[in-house]
């Protein structure tokens, strides 16, 4: 068609028909080159958006890597921040007590700061070397036969704030406390004798001489038996409620009490102790395990003349709990931290 359109074009300025082919094939010669030109440049163009792709990938790729290292850093970073964070959470859980005691492991500081000291009773200075109380090891292996036994004295007398019922005794305490213990792995037995009953009378006075010979024959039945606990609620002339907050919940606090055997004259010998600076190095210890952890929830240990039956086993306690103005409630609070706080004490091995 557009041959014949030059053909007629021709004729009309007098060009010959051939002379109309051959500017019909010099405009597809100039055409093609044209297409040709158009290929080379697409071509080119292609080539070079190619190359513009690679190049793009290898820096995007580029980016990735050092993103990936960036990020790999960060959380390289971050947990490094978190370990300093821990170990410096660590160091700042430490009670100023605790750490003051364990470095400069001077006894009056001990003394003034770890310790109520009863009229009754005198201080051999002997007996509370800083150094030893520390060094001792408490650790008790897991075993498959009872290994705590928790007691009552005065399980008889001592009630909580709701009145004098046996739903609100100390010795309903002791059960929540051998529970926490038992979820803790360590096997616990638990008395629930009323030992200030004698005769179906209240007897104070003669408990401790009863609480004794009860639990010397549960130690004869069960000589694994390692841990004795004679717990106690504690009482006074006050309308003070010994409770403190923790994890949002009102607990009991509690006092660990120690006999020294010891008089304002001095020794009472016909109370010997073979593990009286035993029983005030556990309790010691008990007691900075509490200040790191919970440090309102105890008040300074308490120092008394007698024995109060703490010389039948190394690892003895006597824990006076909260007193008549706390709720039962208050007090089994207490029990999975005093029970968490004695597996601190027990449960880890010395390097």
């Amino acid at each position: 068609n557009m041959g014949d359109t030059l053909y007629r074009m021709g004729k009309e300025k007098n060009i010959g028909r051939e002379i109309g082919y051959c500017v019909f094939l010099d405009s597809l010669s100039a055409k093609g080159n044209y297409i040709k030109e158009w290929k080379w440049k697409a071509s080119e163009k292609k080539n070079s958006s190619k190359e513009n792709l690679e190049k793009l990938a290898i820096k995007e790729n580029r980016k990735e890597k050092q993103s990936a290292n960036f990020i790999q850093y960060e959380e390289g970073q971050l947990e490094q921040r978190e370990e300093w964070s821990v170990l410096q959470n660590q160091e700042e859980k430490k009670n100023t007590l605790v750490e003051n005691l364990e470095k400069g492991k001077d006894l009056d500081f001990l003394l003034d700061n770890f310790y109520i000291i009863d009229s009754s009773t005198s201080i051999d200075r002997d007996l509370f070397q800083v150094d030893h109380l520390l060094e001792k090891d408490f650790y008790l292996k897991q075993e498959d036969k009872p290994q705590i036994l928790i007691y009552h004295t005065h399980g008889g007398s001592e009630y909580f704030v709701e009145g004098e019922k046996e739903e609100y005794s100390i010795v309903e305490v002791g059960e929540e406390l051998a529970r926490e213990l038992e979820k803790l792995g360590y096997e616990t037995m638990h008395d629930k004798t009323r030992y200030d009953v004698i005769n179906g009378k209240l007897d104070r006075n003669k408990a401790y001489m009863k609480s004794l010979s009860g639990v010397e024959q549960q130690l004869r039945k069960k000589p694994s038996l390692q841990i004795l606990i004679d717990l106690h609620r504690d009482g006074g002339n006050t309308k003070e409620r010994k409770v403190t907050e923790i994890n949002g919940e009102q607990v009991a606090q509690f006092m660990i009490f120690n006999g020294l055997s010891r008089n304002k004259n001095g020794d009472i010998t016909y109370l010997k102790n073979p593990y009286l600076q035993d029983n005030l190095a556990f309790g010691l210890r008990l007691k900075m395990a509490a200040l790191n952890k919970y440090p309102n929830l105890t008040v300074k240990n308490y120092l008394k003349a007698y024995r109060y039956n703490l010389h039948l086993r190394k690892r003895s306690l006597l824990i006076e709990l909260g007193n008549q103005n706390n709720s039962i409630e208050e007090a089994k609070n207490t029990m999975k931290y005093l029970a968490e706080l004695i597996y601190d004490v027990i449960g880890d091995e010395k390097p």
